[in-house]
């Protein structure tokens, strides 16, 4: 059996480059989250079609959002995450 690997991304809103840092995720990951904070209906949008699962999470700084996304990534053996403006 393969250890299954989360990946999830924190968000304020929409960005540029949103779509480049779940892409990458998906590339590597069994599952993504997005964690938005700014809850944007674009952003929403752009993870619906890209078929990542989202979260809407008001910001409370950047510990609870980190706090937030294992939640939704529980029975997975790792997780890895990233800003939005980060890619692999």
């Amino acid at each position: 059996m393969s250890a299954r690997l989360g990946g999830f991304v924190i968000h304020a809103g929409f960005s540029p480059t949103l779509e480049a840092a779940v892409r990458s995720l998906q590339a590597c990951c069994d599952h993504v989250v997005c964690v938005d904070s700014a809850i944007s209906d674009r952003s929403r949008a752009l993870q619906a079609r890209l078929g990542s699962e989202h979260i809407d999470h008001p910001w409370r700084g950047y510990g609870s959002a980190r706090r937030r996304a294992p939640a939704a990534l529980q029975g997975f053996d790792y997780l890895f995450f990233l800003d939005s403006d980060e890619w692999l």
